[in-house]
């Protein structure tokens, strides 16, 4: 049985097989997907409706999927539970994103990110969205 000899061709190779896996594992790091939730806050008397659409990837193609859901006075809503990369904005999450009360449209853009309130804890993030009687003037 032989031994494998250290030398200098074989030291050369093996770090640069090292600097291959390491630059692997950092890019699939920095790249790495983190468990966003979108809430909507409910801080009026009324009941609040939301019509949602967003755009679903997966390896059969993309979706868009509609949702209308109704939201009661005073209570927390979960929208949109998903995974993302750091730098996405409200517009990646939702394609739409209508808020009415009582048939009353909102006057304000609930696309733009000022309105939320980001909340990170450790891999997870949460967008905020508060609606209050204001929102709808």
């Amino acid at each position: 049985m032989q031994y494998l000899k250290i030398t200098q061709s074989n030291t050369v190779k093996f770090i640069i097989l090292l600097m291959f896996i390491l630059t692997i594992i950092l890019s699939c790091k920095k790249n790495k997907l983190r468990s966003t939730e979108y809430l909507i806050k409910n801080n009026t008397l009324a009941v609040l409706i939301i019509n949602s659409c967003s755009v679903n990837r997966s390896s059969t193609g993309t979706k868009e999927t509609c949702l209308t859901d109704n939201i009661n006075a005073n209570d927390l809503f979960s929208l949109r539970k998903t995974h993302f990369k750091d730098g996405v904005t409200i517009s990646d999450a939702f394609s739409k994103l209508e808020i009415k009360s009582n048939t009353i449209s909102n006057k304000k853009d609930v696309l733009d990110n000022n309105l939320w309130v980001k909340e990170v804890n450790g891999n997870n993030i949460k967008y905020t969205l508060t609606v209050d009687s204001l929102f709808f003037k």
